[in-house]
C-alpha cells in the first residue's frame, strides 16, 4: 500500500521504473528501496554564479545625453474615445 501511495504522491512512471529495476536484480526489496530510487534523500541544489552587472555603458548613455526643450515635452493622449471627442482633445492640446 505504501508503494501505491508513493506512486500517487510522486510520478507513477518513476515508481514503475524503480520497481522494474528492482525486480530485475532478483533480490529481495522493500518500500525503502523503492522510495530511495524515486525520492532521493538529499535534493541536488545547483550552484550558480551570477556576475555583477556592468553599468558603465548605461552610465555613458545617461551621462552624455543633453535634453533640449523639445525633447522634454511629453504629450499624453488617450485612444479610448469613441464619440469623436478624441479629435477635440487633440485640438485642445495643440497636437493637430
Amino acid at each position: 500500500m505504501r508503494v501505491l501511495k508513493l506512486a500517487a504522491d510522486t510520478m507513477e512512471s518513476d515508481v514503475h521504473g524503480a520497481l522494474l529495476a528492482l525486480l530485475s536484480t532478483n533480490e529481495r526489496f522493500g518500500y525503502v528501496d523503492v522510495e530511495a530510487r524515486v525520492r532521493p534523500i538529499e535534493p541536488e541544489i545547483p550552484s550558480i554564479s551570477i556576475p555583477a552587472p556592468d553599468l558603465h555603458g548605461y552610465d555613458a548613455l545617461i551621462g552624455g545625453a543633453s535634453l533640449t526643450r523639445e525633447s522634454r515635452h511629453v504629450t499624453h493622449r488617450s485612444y479610448s474615445y469613441t464619440d469623436g471627442s478624441f479629435a477635440q482633445k487633440q485640438r485642445r492640446l495643440g497636437c493637430t
